[in-house]
């Protein structure tokens, strides 16, 4: 999932699948944001999935998945290194960051078996971090942080902003997406966990859009940028297009904390 967050202050962009967009995503993030106010730091997450696996997630993953574990993680180096050079040419601080999604858990017979950060979406970042650091006069401006645990909110321009992959959300067949996730917030407000103080959540893992403010903060669902499950749509019927959700951030957006949000 990729998305350009886009605020006074800061841009946030979250790595996925598909090279192509994440391609496109770069003119835009890094070049003028009209009255907002111009840009001096970036924030670069990822959404977790950014590693697909050869084996453990679903029927026929090891026949149909395109590379191997390697050449994945060799791809997402690749790909993260570009954004960040891009922002750092265009003159940016960046904040290399990220949360683990279900699709990096190290697995065996489908079920992962060390600990939840022992997770292929924190080690590719991780790897960029270490080629960063080995070049400190080109990368001053650039600075690694992965999370503790699977959440996390950051400041973004004064609108706090939670990440998620979203595989923790549990609840039976019966929920609706939507209610899944504001169930598993709504828990974690009230339990003081760290996206409790967010007025965004951003999540990703369930593939298709959501926007809604059902319980007074804002929940945004990325749709996903690889092609759909074909599986998923001979079973139920319902597909979504693919797309990277982009959206605007900051107090210059008033009580909402956002804006200009589109799907590319």
């Amino acid at each position: 999932h990729v998305l350009a967050h886009r605020c006074g202050k800061d841009i946030v962009a979250f790595a996925g699948h598909e090279i192509d967009r994440i391609g496109r995503l770069l003119d835009p993030a890094v070049g003028p944001i009209g009255d907002r106010g111009p840009v001096d730091r970036e924030p670069l997450v990822g959404l977790g999935d950014l590693i697909e696996g050869c084996s453990g997630h679903y029927d026929m993953q090891t026949f149909q998945t395109d590379l191997s574990r390697r050449d994945q993680l060799k791809v997402g180096r690749r790909l993260i290194l570009q954004m960040v050079d891009a922002l750092v040419d265009a003159g940016y601080r960046v904040v290399l960051s990220g949360v683990a999604g279900n699709h990096g858990e190290n697995r065996v017979n489908g079920k992962a078996f060390t600990d939840w950060e022992d997770n292929d979406d924190l080690a590719v970042i991780e790897q960029v971090g270490d080629i960063l650091a080995s070049n400190p006069d080109r990368y001053s401006n650039v600075s690694t942080y992965l999370p503790a645990m699977l959440s996390m909110t950051v400041d973004v321009c004064g609108t706090r902003v939670g990440f998620a992959h979203g595989h923790q959300m549990r609840g039976g067949s019966s929920q609706g997406a939507a209610t899944k996730v504001e169930k598993w917030w709504t828990s974690q407000i009230v339990g003081g966990q760290p996206t409790a103080p967010a007025q965004v959540l951003v999540t990703g893992h369930l593939h298709h859009f959501i926007c809604s403010e059902a319980i007074g903060r804002t929940h945004l669902q990325c749709p996903a940028m690889d092609p759909g499950s074909r599986w998923w749509t001979e079973m139920s019927g319902q597909a979504s297009p693919a797309g990277m959700l982009t959206f605007c951030a900051g107090s210059v957006y008033g009580k909402r904390g956002y804006g200009d949000l589109e799907i590319i």
